[in-house]
């Protein structure tokens, strides 16, 4: 607090400071204005099965809302969709999409808190153990100038690159290309698109038309660092009421992104219309998006459009 011994140190310089009671120390570390907020705190967590964070609706760590009528306020559950809320614990009547945990029930909080941040999404807060994965690889590559499924980072073809990402939280992997099979020299079941050169749009199309579960994950064949934790995050994070879960920043992120089966007409009627503006973010626009922010470590991933973008890849862009 201002005014404190400990306060001064501070403004005078020391770090970090620290202050010691019979029973609690504290210490004081400067923040780094454009870190990662928690990174320097990470050392000292590293032996913790979880880490529990009150107040902060910026990480895009899955959010627990504890909320009550009395407070005045709406859930932010209700106003906040885009911010990765899983749950609201409360022991007043309250209609949200997302699961309602009774306050009074301690022990069973515990449970689905434990449950949730060790990766079991918390029974009914879980959003499924794997999806079918759809890769798209359709594109003409005329910047790249050859086939950049292909091309070959630490020794592996890219898009392998993406399918080892994918592959936990999927029950399926199928690439989706110009032409059946291209990929099966990969290990890779390929269908062809249903329609040619419609772009992004087009194998989504053809994926939500191949699928038979209720919900596939999208990515493309282009993106070298997709972390695996971020695919989790997207399948564990509720879906009632929406037709598709993604990232979200300045814009609607929409690789990796989950998408119901029925945004199929939606997308099929843009097509038949060639309205060739329509893209995933409009897609993502029109219909109930429920949006993540994106990761603090988004920017590791890169979008391999030429091959000048491979130059200076570093094994540390290729981390799951």
């Amino acid at each position: 607090a201002s005014g404190t011994d400990s306060h001064r140190h501070r403004m005078a310089g020391a770090s970090p400071a620290a202050f010691l009671s019979a029973n609690m120390a504290a210490v004081f570390l400067p923040r780094q204005s454009n870190g990662d907020p928690y990174a320097d705190l990470e050392p000292m967590y590293e032996d913790c099965d979880f880490v529990v964070v009150e107040g902060d609706l910026e990480t895009s760590a899955p959010k627990i809302e504890v909320w009550r009528a009395s407070g005045g306020t709406r859930p932010l559950a209700l106003e906040r969709t885009d911010i990765g809320i899983i749950a609201v614990i409360t022991n007043d009547a309250l209609r949200v999409d997302v699961p309602v945990w009774p306050r009074s029930d301690v022990s069973g909080l515990a449970d689905r808190i434990a449950s949730t941040a060790m990766g079991g999404g918390g029974d009914d807060a879980k959003g499924s153990d794997s999806v079918p994965a759809y890769i798209l690889a359709g594109g003409q590559s005329s910047r790249f100038g050859s086939d950049k499924a292909r091309a070959v980072v630490h020794d592996k073809p890219l898009i392998l690159h993406v399918a080892e990402s994918i592959r936990p939280v999927s029950s399926s992997i199928t690439a989706v290309a110009d032409r059946r099979n291209k990929y099966a020299d990969l290990g890779l079941r390929t269908i062809a698109d249903s329609v040619a050169n419609m772009g992004p749009l087009g194998g989504l199309l053809t994926a939500l038309q191949d699928a038979q579960d209720d919900w596939l994950l999208l990515v493309s064949c282009d993106w070298l660092g997709l972390r695996t934790a971020w695919m989790e995050l997207l399948v564990n994070l509720p879906r009632t009421d929406v037709s598709v879960v993604a990232f979200r920043d300045r814009r609607w992120q929409p690789f990796p992104a989950l998408f119901r089966k029925d945004v199929l007409d939606r997308v099929r009627e843009q097509l038949n219309h060639r309205d060739r503006s329509f893209s995933l973010q409009n897609l993502m626009d029109a219909v109930r998006t429920r949006g993540l922010p994106c990761p603090s470590d988004w920017h590791k991933a890169v979008q391999i459009n030429t091959p000048s973008c491979l130059a200076g890849i570093d094994d540390e862009v290729d981390g799951r």
